[in-house]
């Protein structure tokens, strides 16, 4: 696995360098290690909950097996952020201080060309079908609140099971 997956947000490890390493180690559990997919659950937070969606959406496109399940917490699903900055939350959580502070966190994330709303980079634009069973928290006070509510119903409507629990009153977790 690549040292240089998700250190900051360097220009050395900008976008697919996470999601490949992800999958490089689940191809290793997998092959290497001769773990059951059914052993393996994908799990992350806030960015990290963004990797495990779209981790799991390549693994399905490459043919790998789904993992027992996902778990996201406060999942960054959207990176157009069209319904975060529309969020009642913009007032009142701490997250949106680092978006403030730095408006262009998403084009310093991405290479020259992609764009945040493909599919690639934001999960929810992409088929949901065929994922294993998904568990989602988020805050109801939270930003990403409105990324959470989308995935679950897109989701849900491509035939997955998925759980949303909300936190009431809670900011990003």
């Amino acid at each position: 696995m690549s040292q240089r997956a998700c250190i900051g947000l360097s220009s050395q490890a900008k976008w697919p360098a996470c999601r490949d390493d992800f999958l490089a180690a689940y191809t290793s559990l997998l092959t290497d290690f001769a773990v059951d997919p059914k052993h393996i659950v994908f799990g992350g937070d806030s960015a990290g909950g963004g990797l495990v969606a779209m981790s799991a959406l390549h693994a399905r496109r490459q043919g790998l097996p789904n993992p027992r399940g996902l778990l996201m917490v406060s999942p960054w699903l959207d990176l157009t952020l069209s319904r975060t900055l529309l969020s009642p939350a913009m007032y009142t959580d701490y997250v949106v201080e680092f978006t403030r502070g730095n408006p262009e966190i998403v084009k310093q994330l991405l290479p020259p060309g992609l764009s945040p709303n493909s599919h690639l980079v934001s999960p929810v634009f992409d088929d949901l079908a065929g994922l294993p069973p998904q568990l989602v928290l988020a805050g109801t006070a939270e930003v990403l609140l409105p990324d959470s509510e989308e995935w679950e119903q897109k989701s849900r409507t491509a035939g997955n099971e998925v759980k949303l629990i909300r936190e009431d009153r809670q900011m990003h977790m």
